[in-house]
């Protein structure tokens, strides 16, 4: 056996060894590591039945001992905001498969057609506030909270 086909061989043992529940992975593949804090992590994958993109929240529930995300997503239909696809649990971790969208980075935008000051703001903020008035004005209300300390 090569080198490479050792190296194949052992990648794909570790997928297998994966600390994922395993339906889960026999429904999307995991593409990209997006962010990675205490007790999460979040990926980018793709459905194995079409090849669409997600993305998938992962919480480890010995960190976490109750998840929302769930029901939140379930509730909200905003263009702003990800859309609930799957939800995934055993007795580790509970995984969140929400919708995924590929922004266009600024200059890239920029590049494409007119690009003024107020363009960018509206970019930016724009649909972030439409997000946060869509939130406030649900029944019942969601609470929009900061992670500013008092002291600031």
């Amino acid at each position: 056996m090569s080198r490479i086909d050792e190296g194949l061989s052992e990648l794909l043992s570790a997928f297998e060894k994966a600390p994922y529940p395993a339906d889960f992975l026999s429904k999307y593949s995991q593409l990209e590591l997006l962010s990675h804090s205490h007790g999460t992590e979040t990926f980018l994958v793709s459905a194995k039945a079409d090849g669409m993109l997600y993305v998938a929240k992962c919480y480890d529930k010995s960190v976490f001992t109750v998840v929302h995300e769930n029901d939140i997503l379930m509730r909200l239909d905003h263009d702003g905001l990800p859309k609930y696809v799957d939800s995934f649990e055993d007795d580790r971790l509970c995984i969140t498969v929400r919708s995924y969208v590929e922004g266009t980075p600024l200059d890239l935008y920029a590049q494409q057609g007119e690009f003024t000051a107020a363009k960018a703001v509206d970019i930016c903020v724009g649909s972030a506030i439409s997000s946060v008035i869509f939130i406030r004005r649900r029944r019942p209300s969601f609470t929009v909270t900061s992670s500013r300390k008092t002291s600031s």
